[in-house]
């Protein structure tokens, strides 16, 4: 069959300090083994008792049951691989994180967050964070295989008795989810007790975030007589122009990013991953140039001086976090002066300019498939997600077609 086993052994070939041999597990595949310390030591009478048909010293109980904890995640991690070779398995089973032997889901959830927090991840961490404080509101120990369609239905329940949104629901299951991934992945979690086969994610509410045709022209048109108010203007038509990038990837823009009559580019929520490895390349609309020209100091390599060179990466996103607060805070004014609301929200803020982006393409006749790839989104159905408020408007106009 080709398939690795695994068993315990008593490495009785050098006698330890403590008169004990170290316990070890061994795995065999095909011709070869490969043997792994456990962090258990036990003489010869002792491994002969835990071994044996009548085991009653609740000490050696105790390693057994840890010792086949470690078999059964060595087992388990083989069962995940899609072919095994002991590089692969050794990069799961070896992970060296001594407060996992537990099986906790939250100390695996909290090492998911040191991880995120190693890689400067720091808004995805607090995102995570977040999502494990409520965990331990619900529960202080969790293991893994409490993670169940039940456990996941209560947690939705726990959430919509507060008073929180189907949005809000969605990140913190998605979460879970993401940290599920990896118990599954390191073989803390079993494939067949996957716990979103029997609990759906709940949707967040199709609100529209695009602004109308009419009330863009209105923005590209004004110019506000207050600086701040005029900058934050910029920022957000420097977004609808340049494919709806976002704050934080227009913050860490700079001048060797520009190609050009072209900025090219690699968005910070991807470019960790393998789903979106190639740059976004932007064409320099002739406003976005004027743009640049108009708030970039030349002393400094970032386009529009929310950054400066060697910050640390808490400062960084600091400077953006407040910088973000700013425009969207000066935005107001300038909707409120020219008079554009959104019945779905009560605020407007830059995010409205990435959605706008994908909705006046799509009013335009430029395929869903186009958009996705302009937006550097990874699937299709996220941007079809950006697409459904233009979806619904559209099914609404069609309908007034059968009286009208």
């Amino acid at each position: 069959m080709n398939k690795a086993t695994v068993n315990l052994f008593l490495d009785t070939r050098r006698l330890k300090a403590n008169n004990r041999y170290p316990v070890k597990i061994t795995v065999y595949f095909l011709e070869d083994k490969r043997r792994y310390k456990t962090g258990y030591d036990l003489s010869k009478e002792e491994w002969e008792k835990m071994n044996g048909p009548k085991l009653k010293d609740n000490l050696l109980k105790e390693i057994k049951l840890r010792l086949d904890a470690q078999v059964s995640r060595a087992s388990t991690v083989i069962d995940n691989l899609d072919e095994f070779n002991f590089e692969e398995f050794e990069a799961h089973f070896l992970e060296e994180n001594e407060h996992l032997k537990s099986n906790s889901f939250l100390a695996l959830f909290q090492k998911y967050i040191d991880d995120l927090k190693s890689e400067n991840r720091l808004g995805t961490a607090g995102s995570y964070t977040t999502t494990l404080n409520s965990l331990k509101e619900i529960k202080k120990s969790l293991r893994v295989n409490e993670i169940t369609p039940s456990f996941l239905k209560n947690y939705d329940a726990y959430h919509r008795a507060k008073g929180n949104t189907d949005t809000t629901i969605g990140i913190n299951l998605r979460n879970i989810r993401a940290v599920v991934n990896k118990a599954i992945k390191v073989g803390y979690m079993k494939k067949d007790k996957y716990p979103f086969t029997g609990y759906v994610i709940p949707k967040s509410q199709n609100i529209k975030k695009s602004l109308s045709w009419i009330d863009i022209q209105k923005l590209m048109k004004y110019k506000p007589d207050v600086t701040k108010q005029d900058r934050a203007l910029d920022i957000w038509k420097f977004s609808y122009l340049c494919n709806g990038m976002n704050v934080a990837d227009i913050a860490r823009l700079q001048t060797h990013h520009i190609k050009g009559d072209f900025i090219q580019f690699t968005r910070t929520k991807t470019k960790r991953t393998t789903k979106q490895s190639l740059p976004i390349r932007v064409a320099l609309h002739p406003i976005a140039k004027d743009i640049i020209q108009k708030w970039h100091n030349p002393e400094n390599p970032f386009l529009f001086g929310i950054l400066v060179p060697g910050l640390a990466a808490v400062t960084e996103r600091n400077r953006i976090k407040k910088a973000l607060k700013n425009i969207n805070d000066h935005l107001q004014p300038v909707f409120g002066e020219l008079n554009i609301k959104m019945d779905s929200i009560d605020r407007i803020t830059t995010y409205a300019a990435r959605h706008s982006f994908a909705t006046t393409l799509k009013r335009k006749g430029v395929s869903t498939d186009e958009i996705s790839e302009y937006l550097g989104h990874s699937s299709l159905a996220t941007t079809k997600a950006y697409l459904d408020s233009f979806e619904d408007a559209l099914l609404i106009e069609r309908s007034k077609l059968l009286v009208e």
